[in-house]
């Protein structure tokens, strides 16, 4: 069966709303094709195909034997429907639908940005009123007009109708985003050019699927219960992590657990997964000689064989870097005891670099070190995003027990070449096609938003303030804000104070944020609270 995209396929029971359809050529290519490769879905399924005019009249032949085919085949035409004011149509705001699909919408005219932008914001606010729970959103722009990496025609931000950020004031994430395929719809004529009947370019067209996501967690939590300013550590951030962010051992699509997985069946009969996951703290980028006998003494003896037994750790950075957002404070690994796994891992690891076609290069190093032995590198040819790592290092204990410590999470990080950590927390890995897995994030293209933030403190507090600030950042929203900067420093000389500037730059890879959302999180929110726990004014 030929593919249709993912955007615009259908399962069994779905109610499907068609909007904007000029001459309902999209709509007639649409139920041609689902007729043709799937024809017992199209009796399956409620599509209502609308259009704004309010009646048919003025319609030419060809557009009423287009419409006539679709009432043919059941489908329910529409007419006189308002994309951003669906709730109160008497046809369509009483359903539920799991699909809506809004192909080039335009408000007409040229350069009219603000407009269209407007128009897409009221549309998305509009259809999460009659979108079933789990339901998609659709909307296909011309190449350049959505704002995002997957456009050709790279614009400025600000000249485009900045697609994601629009759908984000209803609670939108980008979900999908694929070419907009025309050989799929052959009868499809796109019309509207100018608000005229002349066709438009849609070559290197983008399909964009929306689907909805709750708010970040900032705004929905009560801060003062969360925790107390006076009693605040870097342990509270590991507390932060295992209330707001989900464990990538956890999440059982998540890239570390893909890798977990895959390695696992690769080893067969000799892998032993010993649970739970145990974890420990550490002031380096490997454990102590110590953390893994105190591991190892948990395990029974039966679960220790000749092989292999495996143990899922999360590892603990202290001291946290407070300054570094980019870096994860806990790390996921596993702890591989038995004589025969590393040479079993090293064909994995070689299997995994040549599956994802990564351009990376493997080797072992050997370490002159009583308890450290050995060192598997991976090294890119390509530096320029990331660098060379040790995907495992190699410990003999005072038993004589080999353990190889697999660090997961940089592994998969850069054979799914994702930037920020807080990704492998969410997502899902799909691995059903034949091809190299793909990691599939819970919002696409997620935009930074950098705001700056005066602060004036008291002289007898600056030798702690710093710390204490960051510390704060990390409880209150260190799953959305991604960098700090601090850009000035100021000693009046008039007054007992020294005044910091420092610019935060937020993003989230689960939440929708747009630039208003994010204005209020951080000075009705963040500034708000830092100066009335850390007792230091706003300037």
């Amino acid at each position: 069966m030929k593919e249709m995209n993912q955007a615009y396929r259908v399962n069994k029971d779905d109610k499907i709303l068609l909007l904007g359809e000029g001459n309902f050529s999209f709509s007639k290519s649409f139920i041609t094709f689902i007729e043709t490769h799937s024809p017992h879905i199209l009796k399956e399924i409620e599509i209502f195909s609308t259009c704004r005019e309010s009646d048919s009249q003025g319609f030419s032949d060809l557009k009423e034997k287009t419409v006539k085919f679709l009432l043919d085949k059941g489908v329910n035409v529409v007419f006189n429907v308002d994309a951003t004011n669906l709730k109160c149509h008497l046809a369509v705001g009483k359903k539920k639908f799991n699909k809506i699909i809004f192909n080039f919408p335009h408000v007409g005219g040229k350069m009219k940005i603000h407009l269209n932008r407007k128009l897409l914001k009221d549309f998305f606010c509009s259809a999460r009123e009659v979108l079933a729970e789990s339901g998609q959103v659709v909307v296909a722009l011309c190449d350049g007009q959505g704002g995002t990496s997957a456009d050709t025609k790279r614009r400025h931000w600000h000249d485009t109708w900045q697609v994601t950020e629009m759908a984000a004031y209803s609670d939108f994430v980008l979900h999908i985003i694929e070419p907009f395929d025309l050989a799929s719809f052959p009868h499809y004529v796109n019309v509207g050019y100018r608000s005229c009947e002349k066709s438009f370019h849609c070559e290197n067209a983008i399909v964009h699927v929306f689907k909805t996501e709750d708010p970040p967690r900032i705004l929905l939590e009560d801060l003062d219960k969360w925790f107390s300013v006076e009693n605040m550590s870097e342990d509270m951030i590991f507390e932060f992590l295992d209330c707001h962010m989900r464990n990538p051992f956890s999440n059982p699509q998540s890239p570390t657990s893909y890798i977990c997985k895959t390695l696992s069946e690769k080893l067969g009969f000799k892998f032993n997964t010993c649970e739970p996951v145990e974890s420990y703290c550490n002031t380096g980028s490997k454990p102590s000689v110590i953390d893994v006998m105190k591991i190892f003494s948990k395990l029974k003896e039966e679960n220790i064989n000749g092989d292999c037994s495996v143990v899922k750790v999360v590892m603990k950075t202290k001291p946290v870097d407070l300054k570094d957002f980019s870096k994860a404070p806990v790390r996921c690994q596993l702890m591989m005891f038995g004589s025969e796994s590393i040479s079993v891992f090293y064909e994995y690891l070689s299997h995994l670099i040549t599956v994802f076609q990564s351009g990376w290069l493997l080797n072992v190093v050997k370490i002159e070190d009583i308890a450290w032995k050995s060192k598997m590198l991976v090294t890119p040819l390509n530096s320029d995003t990331f660098q060379a790592f040790s995907a495992v290092e190699t410990l003999v204990l005072p038993n004589g027990i080999s353990c190889h410590i697999i660090h997961v999470d940089l592994l998969a990080q850069v054979l799914f070449q994702l930037e920020d950590w807080r990704s492998l927390w969410d997502g899902k890995v799909d691995s059903s096609g034949t091809g190299k897995p793909t990691f599939h994030p819970k919002s696409l293209f997620p935009k930074e938003h950098a705001f700056d933030l005066g602060l004036s403190v008291p002289l007898h507090l600056k030798d702690q303030f710093e710390n204490r600030f960051l510390l704060v950042l990390w409880l209150l929203a260190g799953d959305m804000i991604v960098k700090t900067e601090r850009l000035s420093t100021y000693l009046p000389t008039d007054r007992e104070l020294v005044c910091y500037c420092y610019r935060i730059t937020y993003t989230s890879h689960t939440a929708p944020l747009h630039r208003k959302r994010v204005i209020h999180i951080h000075e009705n929110i963040i500034a708000k609270f830092i100066s009335k726990s850390l007792r230091v004014n706003i300037t």
